[in-house]
């Protein structure tokens, strides 16, 4: 099983980031600017160190969904490293197809996708 958090905001905090990542592997922070993202991607890895500074690292990647044929838009995607055993394009697709549900239920400004797909 592999789960999908869409968190649709401009306003996030590092913790509940990395709570996200650690309870749900993926998180997608749509409607999030670039700089702003990768920001967020450097204070999510400090917040999952220990006090040791030992931690797993983020994953950071702009995926390219199309939620129609009018609709294209890259989404800012974090993934836990240790905790995603999917591969990039495996990642890619469920990232692709939470959006795709994320829209069809209306856009909420918090959605979790829940599939069954197997690691890649």
């Amino acid at each position: 099983m592999h789960q999908v958090a869409v968190l649709d905001s401009i306003i996030f905090e590092a913790h509940e980031l990395a709570k996200s990542l650690n309870d749900h592997h993926i998180v997608v922070i749509n409607s999030t600017m670039r700089l702003q993202a990768l920001k967020l991607e450097d204070q999510i890895v400090r917040a999952l160190q220990d006090s040791k500074g030992r931690g797993p690292g983020v994953i950071y990647n702009e995926f390219e969904v199309f939620l129609s044929p009018q609709d294209r838009r890259f989404v800012p995607t974090l993934w836990h490293p240790e905790r995603n055993t999917l591969n990039l394009a495996s990642t890619h697709r469920i990232v692709q197809r939470a959006m795709e549900v994320w829209a069809a239920r209306g856009s909420p400004s918090r959605f979790l996708y829940t599939n069954r797909a197997q690691r890649s």
